[in-house]
């Protein structure tokens, strides 16, 4: 039954890593320009803030969900805002290629400025509570072994979304 938790947690990981929104293209992008390592690292921060906002989801589902329910609309409000502001000054940027980082990331940089950003969106801790219910995870759960192997099967399954888009990526990079 403990196993069942940890594939479960994988799914989930892997799903909210999935799509590419602002952090995937951050990562891609160092990826790209400083390296697998690099890349892989920053994939690796955005995974660790999921396993926080997954242990966040797990720990009060209920609790969170009236939270956020609350202040949801002044939530998407404000990162509605900030989206299109993002949106617009990449859309006016140059290309990656025109304008080299001043001085790269190193590894532990990438990590934890990947990291802070994706802690920066606290909305996710709904797409997670959704995801837990979407494959039947949708209960405080009983033990907390229970809790550990799901959140740590969201980190996997984030990381290994993380490690196969660091091996694509260099394979198939431009030069």
């Amino acid at each position: 039954m403990n196993f069942l938790f940890f594939a479960q947690g994988i799914l989930v990981g892997a799903a909210i890593s999935f799509p590419i929104g602002p952090i995937g293209i951050l990562c891609l992008r160092r990826l790209l320009l400083q390296g697998p390592l690099v890349g892989i690292a920053a994939g690796l921060g955005a995974a660790t803030a999921d396993l926080l906002f997954a242990s966040t989801a797990l720990i009060g589902i209920s609790v969170i969900t009236n939270y956020v329910m609350r202040v949801a609309f002044f939530m998407r409000l404000m990162s509605s805002f900030l989206l299109t502001f993002l949106g617009i000054v990449i859309f006016f940027s140059k290309p990656p290629h025109a304008f080299p980082s001043k001085r790269p990331h190193s590894v532990t940089q990438s990590f934890f400025s990947t990291f802070f950003l994706t802690l920066a969106n606290p909305l996710i801790i709904l797409s997670f509570i959704f995801m837990f219910t979407a494959v039947g995870i949708d209960h405080e759960l009983d033990e907390l072994s229970e809790l550990i192997l799901t959140s740590s099967g969201v980190f996997v399954g984030s990381m290994i979304w993380w490690i196969i888009l660091g091996i694509l990526t260099t394979i198939f990079r431009p030069t």
